[in-house]
């Protein structure tokens, strides 16, 4: 079977990684995620978590609209070491139902925050596990569909940092 797709999107923002990564690690994913694109629903809430989002090991269920949900685990967190310093946490997706659970096995995701100029640069990367050799052949369209998505989240992350824009 090939093996996952993987998936990259970009933005850059005028904050420094510093401030921008503590808004971005525990913002409320129904917030941030709060537009669907083609067969990727948005998210409607999340259950099971304890505390704030942002402890390697910390578990929770993202429940899609429409039907569907997903549990994310925690795997990495490295904060900025100041103002200027690059910030990441990755997470992996799985037990997936839904839209999504036909096409992929599972999805290891994460997060950059990186120094860009006087702002910062965000990334988020998806590296996609398909469910069956069939499913494989429908990773190109699930590819435009997650940039479609991508595009709108980070949209919407824009909107969340600086909502008098």
């Amino acid at each position: 079977m090939p093996g996952p797709l993987d998936l990259v999107a970009s933005r850059a923002y005028p904050m420094l990684p510093g401030a921008l990564y503590p808004a971005l690690l525990p913002l409320p994913l129904p917030l941030l995620f709060a537009h669907g694109y083609g067969p990727i629903p948005a998210i409607g809430s999340v259950s099971d978590q304890v505390g704030a989002w942002g402890t390697v090991g910390q578990t929770r269920t993202i429940h899609l609209r429409g039907g569907g949900s997903m549990r994310e685990l925690l795997l990495e967190v490295t904060a900025p070491v100041d103002e200027n310093g690059a910030g990441h946490f990755g997470y992996a997706l799985t037990d997936l139902t839904g839209p999504l659970a036909a096409l992929a096995a599972g999805v290891d995701g994460s997060w950059t925050v990186e120094p860009l100029g006087t702002g910062a640069r965000v990334t988020w990367r998806w590296s996609i596990a398909p469910r069956t050799p069939l499913a494989s052949a429908a990773m190109p369209l699930l590819g435009l569909m997650w940039r479609g998505y991508a595009r709108k989240a980070l949209d919407e992350l824009e909107r969340l940092l600086f909502p008098s824009s």
